[in-house]
């Protein structure tokens, strides 16, 4: 194969929609999109680090961009898949939203070249659906929730979360909850949650602490009933086998993009699957492009488990055309499925 050009395209979209976190609140995201063309293909991926979550955010990204982009240069008239990810992965260690960027660009081309969805080219036995739990906002009207409602603490204040699943299950009992902390409690803070929520139907606490206590989380885990997921904590498979030994987990969160893409995840997810720790994949506020890719990461590694995938929502007003009632379709478009590039 002849890669004929590769661009970089910088983008910085407004959100439709304010996503606040414990942490800080985000009004827009900002990046770059990766093209690869090869004769009448393209190929693209996002590269989009997210402050105070992306290990590489502080990193000289377009520095080390424009460095993978001279390399492949050198390579693009006689092109070879595996040299091409050998290359990525010895240089972006330490750069996972680049590596989950060219990455995608490859794939979205590979999979364009044969006519067939992303997640096929990956898994012919690929999921064709993904379930998405929802998200409480003050927007939105109850009816709207599905089964699985996710709700983002922004503050310590358990009354205040109490009177919101209170009010929910007052419409349906059979909800189940995600609280996702961002690590905005201390240890002391962690135990008191988990003592007055024990009646609720919580699925898991997400990152109840920040990454700097997880020595804690051992603790955290062994004293409560409620399940802990982390998320925040979870940023490659050093990380991933430390929580796995030190018995800090029962649910990890899977972001691709902080991970590396789905070479990386599908290594994290199979080694949790060994020791029988569930995996939830969910986005890092991606745009569509970025979104994309972790919609097919997930489904071609057949994700049963509601996911965090409500986030189109904040590049698009109305649902597009492959989300059905908060679920993801993947169709039968070639690569990513997105038409309008």
């Amino acid at each position: 194969m002849i890669i004929d050009t590769i661009h970089l395209k910088s983008f910085k979209i407004k959100l439709y929609n304010d996503f606040k976190t414990s942490k800080k609140t985000y009004d827009f995201r900002s990046g770059w999109y990766v093209i690869l063309v090869s004769e009448n293909h393209k190929g693209i991926g996002e590269i989009s680090p997210l402050k105070k979550y992306s290990p590489d955010y502080d990193k000289p990204i377009l520095e080390k961009i424009n460095f993978i982009i001279n390399e492949l240069n050198l390579i693009k008239k006689d092109f070879d898949t595996d040299y091409y990810m050998e290359l990525l992965n010895y240089h972006l260690t330490n750069y996972p939203s680049i590596l989950f960027g060219f990455e995608t660009a490859l794939y979205d081309l590979l999979s364009k070249k044969k006519g067939i969805p992303l997640a096929k080219y990956w898994n012919q036995n690929y999921s064709n659906i993904l379930y998405s739990n929802s998200v409480f906002t003050n927007k939105n009207k109850i009816g709207e929730y599905n089964t699985v409602v996710k709700i983002k603490v922004i503050k310590d204040d358990i009354e205040k979360y109490k009177s919101i699943m209170n009010m929910i299950l007052n419409h349906n009992e059979n909800i189940k909850f995600r609280l996702d902390f961002n690590g905005c409690l201390n240890f002391k803070r962690a135990i008191k949650w988990t003592d007055e929520l024990i009646g609720y139907n919580i699925e898991y606490f997400e990152q109840p602490m920040p990454p700097n206590l997880d020595k804690m989380l051992r603790d955290l885990c062994s004293y409560s009933q409620i399940p802990i997921a982390i998320d925040e904590s979870l940023v490659n498979i050093d990380s991933t086998n430390e929580m796995i030994t030190n018995n800090s987990a029962d649910v990890f969160i899977l972001k691709p993009m902080i991970l590396g893409g789905y070479h990386k995840s599908k290594s994290i997810l199979e080694l949790a699957n060994v020791h029988k720790i569930k995996c939830i994949f969910t986005t890092t506020l991606e745009s569509e492009i970025g979104f994309l890719a972790n919609v097919h990461i997930a489904a071609a590694l057949n994700i049963k488990d509601y996911c965090g995938f409500s986030t189109w929502n904040l590049f698009s007003q109305q649902p597009l055309n492959y989300i059905k009632n908060l679920n993801i379709i993947i169709s039968d478009k070639p690569g990513l499925g997105k038409t309008n590039e």
